[in-house]
């Protein structure tokens, strides 16, 4: 699938279209295809290299935005969601964790 990511910090020109993979949850993940995202001033800063709002840093390339809201389409071991469910997710940026266009996998921290 096709993702907004950027391989450097920078302005809204180091935003790059590329090819990625589509995810898969890990044990105690969830994939979510994405219905709603939102990129914010704390992804703008994150993408312009603003290490004070990450304590991670980046490593390229990667996507900004931690928002999303959308249908669980795959659960890992250990999950007790459900495929088809409707949720929300704040997703701490790192290499594993991150959303995409139209997809995300990521850690619930809390279940029904």
């Amino acid at each position: 699938m096709k993702a907004v990511m950027t391989r450097e910090f920078g302005g809204p020109e180091a935003l790059t279209l590329m090819e990625v993979s589509n995810p898969v949850p890990g044990p105690g993940e969830v994939c979510i295809e994405v219905k709603a995202c939102t990129v914010n001033p704390t992804d703008t800063m994150r993408r312009a290299g603003a290490p004070a709002w990450h304590p991670l840093p980046a490593e390229g390339p990667f996507a900004i935005g931690m928002e999303a809201a959308g249908i669980v389409r795959k659960i890992g071991a250990g999950v007790e969601l459900d495929v088809g469910d409707s949720v929300m997710a704040v997703v701490f940026p790192s290499g594993r964790q991150g959303h995409r266009p139209n997809a995300l996998s990521c850690r619930p921290n809390k279940s029904r």
